[in-house]
C-alpha cells in the first residue's frame, strides 16, 4: 500500500476543487489514494495525534482573508459562517503552531493546487 498525505485544510483553500479534478485526491473518505483532504477541525486533528497518523496543516497566510471572505460569500456560505471562520483564524493559526504537524501556509493568492504542483507532489488529472 502507497503512504497516503493527509492534508488538513483551511476552509476556502481549494480541497473540494483539487479532488474533483484529480484521481489521485479524495477530500474527505479514505480509500486508496495519494492524498487525503479532512477538516481542519480539532477533533480530526486529535485523533490523528492519538494514533500517529501524520498530517500537514494548510492555511491561507493571514493578508489574504479578506479574499477568504469575499470567497466564502461567492460560494455562498451564511455570514454567520463567514464571520465565525475569519474570526478564529489567529486562535487556529496559534493552535496550530502548538502540534508538531508540518505547515503549508499558502502565499497571497495562492490556491492549494498551485502549491501542491510547484512543490512535486504527483497529481494525476481525472479523464
Amino acid at each position: 500500500m502507497r503512504k497516503c498525505t493527509i492534508i488538513a485544510g483551511f476552509a476556502g483553500i481549494g480541497k473540494t476543487t483539487v479532488a474533483k479534478k484529480y484521481k489521485n485526491v479524495y477530500d474527505i473518505k479514505m480509500r486508496e489514494y495519494d492524498i487525503l483532504f479532512v477538516k481542519s477541525h480539532p477533533d480530526i486533528l486529535e485523533v490523528c495525534d492519538e494514533e500517529n497518523i501524520p498530517y500537514i496543516i494548510c492555511y491561507p497566510c493571514k493578508e489574504d482573508l479578506e479574499v477568504y471572505k469575499q470567497r466564502y460569500r461567492d460560494r455562498g456560505n451564511s455570514p454567520e459562517y463567514i464571520e465565525k471562520t475569519i474570526n478564529s483564524y489567529d486562535f487556529k493559526v496559534q493552535r496550530w503552531s502548538e502540534k508538531s504537524a508540518k505547515r503549508i501556509v499558502l502565499r497571497h493568492n495562492e490556491m492549494l493546487e498551485t502549491y501542491l504542483l510547484n512543490n512535486v507532489y504527483d497529481l494525476i488529472e481525472r479523464q
